[in-house]
């Protein structure tokens, strides 16, 4: 629930007036929920779940990294999964945040359902969703429990605790985020050579890989797989590069796969990189749907320029922007990450 507590700490989210809650505390996080539900974390999966005891309400936050989706896309992500609730209507809430409403049946009796979805910055998608039996859902609060319960999540130190291993790698993994306010590299370090440089270089974890559909007389037919989120850095002795970002997300309630390429040219004097794009395209699956590529107009692209450096433990340092062809949902026009050699 780390990430979610940080999230929800960035966005802005309308409060309203919910029956009576009470502060939940988890591992670097606390949350107000109603008083006397039974509560369960999932921590690998970002998600809280919080039941009532008359066991007709139940209250879902969830966090989905990376989801490469607006709001609603999120949303409709969510809804996909209950087929037996139709949304009936849509609102805005501060900050961004979407919500909606739905009704029908849930467990083969009549229900009703309030969800709201935000998206943060770096693309990471929080959502809140109360299904609850028709009648259960206004003492329950409704739409205002959610907003209010996802409106109270904050981040808690852990002063004194030792450090584990998951804390440390995702304090390794912190070197590999394209962040902004990092310092510069030394303008007398030492150059690198041409063969210190070529070759793949990665951030983060993730992989894809090409499935055939069907095969025709023109060629074949397929998709990628995602797995994980990262991407990859190929520099060829030539000048040619191919850059590799991948996104695959899973969760209860939405999929989210995306793997997108850029190529181009690039040259190198040892300290500095220009890259310039030749083409870009990606192939995307939000939330389930069916895969589609998206091809990238690329004429519009100016050469990046980046500076360039070696780790005392050999990771390759990157200072520059943080965006290329390929899409994100947040740029950083100067920053910096490290990557390792792949």
């Amino acid at each position: 629930m780390r990430a979610l507590a940080i999230l929800v700490a960035l966005v802005a989210i309308a409060r309203a007036d919910p029956p009576a809650l009470d502060v939940y505390t988890g591992h670097g996080f606390s949350v107000k929920l109603p008083r006397g539900w039974k509560v369960a974390v999932d921590e690998a999966h970002g998600m809280l779940q919080a039941a009532a005891p008359s066991g007709q309400a139940e209250l879902l936050l969830i966090v989905i990294p990376h989801a490469l989706a607006t709001a609603d896309a999120v949303i409709d992500g969510a809804m996909a999964r209950l087929p037996q609730l139709k949304i009936t209507e849509r609102g805005s809430l501060a900050g961004g945040a979407r919500s909606a409403l739905a009704a029908g049946t849930f467990g083969g009796v009549a229900a009703r359902a309030g969800i709201v979805a935000a998206v943060g910055g770096n693309g990471t998608a929080v959502v809140g969703a109360l299904i609850a039996g028709e009648r259960e859902f206004d003492a329950d609060g409704g739409l205002a429990t959610v907003v209010a319960s996802l409106g109270s999540i904050k981040a808690q130190a852990d002063a004194g605790s030792p450090q584990t291993a998951i804390d440390h790698a995702i304090d390794e993994m912190g070197r590999e985020d394209k962040r902004g306010g990092r310092p510069d590299l030394d303008p007398a370090r030492p150059a690198l050579a041409r063969a210190q440089l070529v070759g793949s270089w990665g951030r983060g974890a993730g992989s894809s890989y090409p499935v055939e559909e069907y095969t025709t007389a023109t060629g074949v037919w397929g998709h990628y797989n995602s797995s994980g989120e990262g991407e990859l850095f190929t520099f060829d002795r030539d000048g040619r590069y191919t850059i590799t970002h991948v996104t695959s997300i899973s969760q209860q309630y939405c999929q989210t796969k995306a793997v997108q390429f850029e190529h181009g040219r690039y040259t190198f004097d040892g300290r500095s990189l220009e890259m310039k794009v030749g083409d870009s395209f990606g192939v995307f699956s939000i939330c389930g749907a069916k895969p589609k590529r998206q091809d990238e107009d690329v004429r519009a692209q100016k050469p990046r320029h980046y500076d360039l450096g070696l780790s005392d433990d050999g990771r390759l340092i990157m200072v520059g922007p943080s965006c290329g062809a390929i899409g994100e949902l947040h740029c950083e026009p100067h920053a910096r990450w490290e990557m390792k050699r792949r």
